[in-house]
């Protein structure tokens, strides 16, 4: 498939994933502070960003599947430095949490970290194979 078709099929999941995911943490955020539910709706509204969550990471395996070898290589690559950075970060920083009186981070906070360095990953190796534009 051409990447271009790839990452039209990448963006018609990856737009209403991401609607979903923040609408479902606006209304989980918004029930928090008004508290106007029952108490165990909040367990039903974390399910909608969750939803968008899993339709964001499944474009983009589908993404990955469906564009070129080289394409499929730097984005691998960068997948894997993403990892790598944030288990590094994790593990410094639950030791720190873990030995000293630093502030307790959420695990909500992986996901977003993971994607940040991703990004940064995935922009560095499409500088460095002179293939910036072809990873966007």
């Amino acid at each position: 498939m051409s990447p271009k078709l790839a990452r039209m099929r990448y963006m018609k999941l990856f737009i209403p994933s991401m609607v979903l995911y923040v609408v479902g943490i606006f209304l989980a955020s918004t029930e928090l502070i008004l508290n106007i539910l029952p108490k165990g709706a909040i367990y039903g509204l974390v399910v909608i960003p969750a939803i968008g969550v899993f339709g964001w990471i499944y474009a983009q395996m589908r993404f990955v599947r469906e564009t070129d070898e080289f394409i499929r290589k730097v984005q691998i690559e960068a997948i894997l430095y993403g990892v790598c950075a944030l288990m590094c970060v994790a593990t410094v920083w639950g030791l720190l949490e873990f030995y000293t009186n630093v502030p307790k981070l959420p695990i909500f906070f992986a996901l977003p970290g993971f994607y940040l360095f991703y990004g940064l990953a995935g922009a560095y190796l499409g500088w460095k194979n002179k293939a910036i534009c072809s990873m966007l």
